[in-house]
């Protein structure tokens, strides 16, 4: 089952595939433990405060992710 969540997280976290990992699967309601693939379909910069955030669309699967047809 693959869902999809926004998160918020700081730029040095969305360099790390784990951090990402962990925070998409807390926002989906899911325990990282359980999720076996995610992929970031969107990333995008918010600058509008003193600290910047990154922010990510992210769809995690607690099974193998399905490859979009092309």
């Amino acid at each position: 089952m693959e869902r999809t969540v926004d998160i918020v997280i700081l730029p040095v976290e969305a360099a790390d595939p784990v951090l990402v990992r962990q925070a998409a699967a807390e926002a989906a309601g899911l325990s990282p433990t359980k999720v076996m693939g995610h992929r970031v379909l969107r990333r995008s910069i918010d600058a509008r405060s003193r600290q910047p955030r990154m922010r990510l669309r992210v769809v995690v699967s607690e099974g193998p992710l399905e490859e979009d047809a092309i």
